[in-house]
């Protein structure tokens, strides 16, 4: 089995929604959708995911202030794991 977690800043769920749908189509996958604003009541959470997948508007060419502070914080407690956050926009 598979833990995906999927961390997100926004007002709209449109493409997180879709993201998650998608996903839950992978056999085994266990897939927990998180707002920023509530990672830190799931830290346990995050740090069990095999998968880290976030998702932003693009503010200024660039993902949300309050996705950069989680990243942020998440780097340091990241275990020995690589952390890469990939910036899309279009």
């Amino acid at each position: 089995m598979v833990k995906i977690s999927i961390v997100y800043d926004s007002n709209f769920k449109g493409q997180t929604a879709a993201l998650a749908e998608g996903a839950r189509t992978v056999e085994g996958a266990e897939v927990h959708v998180l707002h920023v604003d509530d990672v830190d009541d799931n830290w346990s959470t995050l740090h069990t995911s095999d998968a880290l997948i976030f998702g932003s508007p693009t503010y200024i060419g660039s993902v949300s202030g309050k996705l950069k502070l989680f990243a942020e914080k998440l780097a340091g407690e990241g275990e020995g794991r690589p952390l890469t956050l990939p910036e899309l926009s279009g």
